[in-house]
């Protein structure tokens, strides 16, 4: 026998059989209890935030946003608190930030904005180590900032939580020093490479504070034998498969390159070559949906302002 309205205590829990829904009482009602699968393959809006501008030679403080799906020319979505190069990018399904960097001594900036909402960069807090040349990666939670230069490398690794602002905690440490890497990550993941001493790529479990892991290492994949470091690489994943693509050579006289190369996050596996941007491209960024990786911009023999994609 059901308890009159007046004696059910507030926010009591049942089974509605006739529904099959679980239901609370908000003290006036039964109310349905929502339940959803969040989306962990990002969305669709890309943003591109500062950066070094050609002409003339300077830093650049602008943001641009396009649509992944569709494609098009980049649309003009705000400023960062700075004009600065050489900075890490991360976001959630809400707020895309962007930490570190250079103009032209090392920032401890994080700045944030609402991908829904175009305008200029809100002050996060800072990050617990100034540099530029910094790796960023997130899930749906938590950014991380790992490695970068002050100007010498060194290996820290902090995190902040995106949904509230404050400083950057410590995380860890990386296993080496370093910098001018890229990164992405799955939902689980996040994979930071390839400019270690000999390419060594690294993996950290986001969920879990700890030091890095060093599980593979980029191979040159172009008829060379031998591993290679790719430096600044434009990099993006959706949860299943991440993707490098571009960088620089080291060592090996300073050649830039069009490889585009990818693994399986889920199983460290070494990465296997997915195919060829359109140009040799150093220092782009890169940005990916549930279905599509982008790099745009950087450096080919003069800066670009190349858009570029593939389906993962």
């Amino acid at each position: 026998m059901s308890l009159p309205p007046n004696e059910i205590p507030l926010g009591a829990m049942r089974f509605n059989s006739d529904s099959q829904k679980l239901e609370y009482w908000m003290g006036s009602a039964w109310m349905q209890i929502q339940t959803f699968s969040r989306n962990l393959n990002g969305g669709t809006r890309a943003l591109f935030m500062s950066g070094s501008s050609p002409s003339p030679a300077s830093n650049s403080d602008v943001i641009d946003a396009f649509n992944m799906s569709s494609g098009g020319t980049a649309i003009d979505f705000g400023n960062t608190s700075e004009a600065r190069r050489n900075q890490g990018q991360f976001g959630s399904a809400i707020r895309g930030f962007c930490i570190g960097g250079a103009n032209p001594s090392v920032s401890n900036r994080i700045d944030f904005v609402e991908f829904a909402h175009n305008g200029d960069a809100t002050d996060f807090g800072n990050l617990s180590v100034a540099r530029r040349a910094v790796a960023g990666g997130a899930n749906a939670t938590r950014g991380i900032g790992h490695g970068g230069t002050t100007p010498s490398g060194i290996n820290t690794v902090d995190f902040i939580t995106m949904a509230s602002t404050g400083d950057a905690q410590d995380f860890g440490d990386a296993t080496h020093t370093q910098s001018n890497d890229t990164a992405f990550a799955s939902p689980t993941r996040m994979i930071i490479g390839g400019n270690g001493p000999s390419g060594q790529c690294q993996y950290t479990t986001i969920a879990s504070l700890g030091d890095s892991v060093d599980f593979t290492e980029v191979s040159r994949m172009d008829g060379d034998a031998g591993k290679v470091r790719i430096e600044v690489p434009a990099a993006g994943s959706n949860a299943t498969r991440g993707i490098f693509a571009g960088g620089e050579y080291q060592p090996s006289g300073g050649a830039n390159n069009n490889l585009i190369i990818y693994t399986t996050i889920a199983t460290l596996s070494e990465f296997s070559r997915f195919g060829d941007l359109i140009a040799n491209t150093y220092s782009a960024g890169g940005a990916a949906s549930k279905t599509r990786f982008v790099s745009a911009g950087g450096y080919t023999s003069n800066f670009t302002t190349y858009v570029e994609s593939v389906q993962i």
